[in-house]
């Protein structure tokens, strides 16, 4: 991304990175940007694990591969110890808080970095919940489609006007994210309750 900005693209570039591999590999390029004054918005899309790996402790989780606790990571302050002024944090899946703070983060004339923090799903004893389509309500519009969930799948109702298949939850998938629930403007999409 650093590279881009440097040979003159005028938009801004975005960069995305995982937790474990800016520990691992990405920090040069980290501290690369905002040495060459680049105008580069980094995303860091901490999970709090190595998940592609098999879930193994890094700097981040305060923990060793051993499992004895640790000194923690912080990437809030190394961004800012690498001299980065535009640092935020946010709940990836509150979908409004992430749009506000990619806006400002683009907006701000200066490289910055958006950490989006959430644990990985398989992190969790339980899931939070599970969420169902009101076929009634859904009008098959297809943006819950759209996030690329797969526990959104197509049902066999046809919406009659669109002819489009209306949405369903796969409940086997569903982890409870509330994703669609959010994107969805019909309120067709919510949480089962119990």
């Amino acid at each position: 991304a650093h590279g881009i900005n440097k040979a003159g693209v005028e938009e801004r570039a975005v960069a995305t990175i995982g937790d474990s591999t800016l520990w691992h590999a990405g920090m040069p390029g980290l501290l690369n940007v905002v040495y060459n004054k680049s105008n580069t918005v980094t995303l860091i899309l901490d999970n709090l694990t190595t998940a592609m790996t098999g879930h193994q402790p890094h700097p981040s989780t305060g923990r060793t591969l051993m499992g004895e606790e640790t000194v923690k990571g912080n990437f809030e302050a190394l961004a800012k110890a690498m001299g980065y002024e535009e640092v935020r944090t946010v709940d990836p899946l509150n979908l409004k808080e992430t749009e506000q703070a990619l806006k400002a983060s683009l907006e701000a004339d200066k490289p910055a970095v958006l950490i989006t923090r959430s644990p990985c799903i398989f992190m969790y004893d339980k899931r939070p919940g599970l969420y169902e389509v009101d076929l009634d309500r859904c009008n098959a519009c297809g943006r819950c489609f759209e996030i690329g969930c797969p526990a959104v799948i197509r049902s066999e109702e046809i919406h009659e006007k669109s002819g489009q298949a209306k949405a369903e939850i796969n409940t086997i998938l569903c982890f409870g994210c509330s994703v669609c629930e959010q994107v969805c403007a019909r309120n067709a999409i919510h949480a089962v309750e119990g």
